[in-house]
């Protein structure tokens, strides 16, 4: 057994059993450290290691101390977690397109609605006996004017009155809702405060009569022929593409959307190529009407409002236009030729499109 004098002390001892001083019970000893040191190792290696572990690779140890530590590989993800993650993303992905198609069927389905509230030939035979048929006379029409009081007045709902003869009659606060007047002749007929909601008008010739406070929801116009027409002060949310209003008066009458009843759709007039010269629309409500390549000279639109109208390709040559509002206005093609009033117009500035208007 080896032994060792402790400097400054006469007293030996031995290391793991040897021998020992008593004198010097509490001095180091280097020899005892490394033993302890060596033993401590070795437990150590002999450890088990845990059930699954892995050995450390190269590249996970760090190398030496003055070298640079290698980084060590990201944890491997577990299985199931790498399935959580893909089930996450297909069903963000699956209502990403739920609700494209969604916005997409929503914007279709408003379309429809517009189009089959104010568009209802589609759904029509317009050559059938229906639309072109007359069930009554025109004596049979005078005698229930007859026979009407202002408490019970005439009602031809949904008959069938196409191409007869009333030119002249006065109809005044008769209801022909969803009546058939296809190509009927009410020239000079006085209709004020008639109802005409969802009746059929098409080509009927209302030249020079009187719809002064008419109500005109939802018909059918188109090709009507109403030169010298007046409906001043009339709810109109018809149907007058090709129509012919020369010289007619719209004078305070209501032809825009009701933004805040169209449960049908976006109920208002439409106008398209609509003849509308030497038009007397003082004070008229246009807002949002359809408008688009209508002739509109020498129009008169003094105070009216054409918020939000389509005025596309419309021609406004020689129209006057003092306290008209433009708001929104889309003037994409129109011709703004000699207008009269322009610099007293609202909201001009605000128009869309006016770059591409023509003005000469």
């Amino acid at each position: 057994m080896a032994t060792q004098k402790l400097r400054n002390s006469p007293t030996t001892f031995a290391v793991a059993g040897g021998e020992r001083s008593d004198d010097t019970p509490n001095a180091p000893s280097l020899t005892g450290r490394r033993a302890r040191r060596t033993l401590w190792l070795r437990c150590r290696s002999r450890r088990r290691a845990p059930r699954g572990a892995r050995a450390r690779s190269q590249r996970s140890r760090p190398r030496s101390r003055d070298g640079p530590m290698a980084i060590a590989p990201p944890p491997r993800e577990m299985p199931h977690r790498r399935r959580v993650r893909r089930v996450v993303k297909y069903v963000i992905a699956e209502l990403a397109m739920k609700r494209t198609f969604g916005a997409a069927a929503l914007g279709l389905g408003l379309l429809a609605v517009t189009a089959t509230a104010q568009d209802m030939m589609r759904h029509f035979d317009l050559t059938s006996p229906d639309m072109v048929s007359a069930e009554m006379t025109r004596a049979d029409v005078e005698a229930a004017l007859a026979a009407a009081t202002v408490a019970a007045p005439a009602d031809f709902t949904g008959k069938r009155l196409s191409s007869l003869d009333l030119s002249g009659l006065d109809l005044s606060g008769a209801i022909f809702r969803a009546a058939r007047l296809n190509k009927t002749k009410l020239a000079g007929a006085k209709l004020d405060r008639a109802v005409l909601d969802q009746a059929w008008l098409l080509e009927a010739d209302l030249t020079g009569a009187s719809l002064k406070g008419a109500n005109l929801f939802a018909s059918q116009m188109l090709r009507a022929r109403l030169d010298g027409a007046d409906l001043s002060g009339a709810r109109v949310a018809a149907d007058l593409t090709g129509a012919s209003l020369a010289g007619a008066s719209i004078a305070e009458a209501h032809l825009g959307a009701d933004m805040r009843n169209q449960s049908m759709g976006l109920m208002r007039a439409v106008l398209k190529s609509a003849n509308l010269e030497r038009l007397n629309a003082r004070g008229a409500d246009l807002s949002r009407v359809d408008l688009e390549f209508a002739s509109l000279k020498g129009a008169d639109l003094t105070g009216a409002s054409l918020k939000g109208a389509q005025l596309g390709g419309a021609d406004l040559t020689g129209a006057t236009v003092v306290d008209t509002d433009f708001d929104g206005a889309d003037l994409a093609s129109a011709k703004l030729i000699a207008l009269i009033g322009l610099d007293r117009a609202k909201n001009f500035d605000k128009a869309k499109n006016r770059d591409r208007l023509i003005k000469e």
